[in-house]
């Protein structure tokens, strides 16, 4: 069992949250990052989403948890915290949950959810 120490977690996701899912070509080229992407062993680019990568940043130095999750799995989630810099913020990496049992209803005890995207435009 792996023990996330505290009472205040944070739930912060990869794909077009601290970074551009489908950055275009001159986004790349002005604000992309190398990335070794464990997906397909290759050395791709990443536009990191600033705001979002700052918001984590003071989550965690609040004193928050913060957790990294992802649908393309916790490898890839270790693996784009590491080129961005960040592993001295992250608490835990995973891959993102696929299923949530509980007695309540998320919307009890989850804030709204925050949604932004950098304007690299």
């Amino acid at each position: 069992m792996i023990i996330v120490p505290g009472e205040i977690i944070s739930m912060i996701d990869c794909d077009d949250t601290l970074c551009l899912f489908a950055p275009t070509q001159d986004q790349l080229d002005r604000f992309g990052i190398p990335f070794p992407n464990p997906t397909t062993g290759e050395m791709d680019k990443v536009v990191p989403c600033r705001e979002n990568i700052e918001q984590l940043k003071r989550h965690a130095l609040r004193g928050n948890n913060v957790v990294v999750w992802t649908a393309a799995g916790v490898t890839f989630a270790v693996a784009l915290v590491k080129a961005l810099g960040i592993e001295k913020y992250v608490t835990a990496c995973i891959s993102k949950p696929t299923f949530l049992l509980d007695d309540k209803d998320p919307s009890e005890f989850m804030p709204k959810p925050r949604y932004h995207k950098d304007d690299y435009t």
